[in-house]
């Protein structure tokens, strides 16, 4: 069995090493959510903005529909889109430093495996 040919302290090291991996797909997932919301902000946005001043809009509140100012709607979806924009750069960083940490990651439990994981490497 491989887990009794494994030290504890390099098992450790590839649950860490996997938990980091299932963070990175869990991100990709949020990502891709974020992205679909900002790009149907967008639309609903452009939407908005070639419809006609007088024009009667509405605003979409659970299963019910409710009169909205049309300005009023441009303006809390330009907020919305700014928001999504500010929560993918964020998103970005955290994703760019997890993968870093995968790849240091990735190295360390490749050069135990190469090394015969004698011994714990300095963390």
């Amino acid at each position: 069995m491989m887990s009794q040919q494994v030290p504890p302290w390099l098992q450790e090291q590839i649950k860490q090493y996997q938990q980091t991996q299932s963070n990175l797909q869990a991100m990709a997932a949020q990502q891709q959510q974020l992205e679909m919301e900002r790009i149907s902000t967008e639309r609903a946005l452009e939407e908005l903005q070639n419809a006609a001043d007088g024009e009667t809009v509405y605003r979409q509140s659970g299963p019910i529909l409710i009169r909205t100012e049309r300005q009023q709607l441009i303006s809390d979806l330009e907020e919305r889109l700014e928001l999504a924009k500010t929560q993918t750069a964020v998103m970005e960083k955290q994703r760019d430093r997890l993968q870093k940490t995968f790849r240091e990651q990735d190295a360390k439990i490749q050069a135990a495996l190469r090394g015969g994981a004698a011994s714990p490497s300095e963390t």
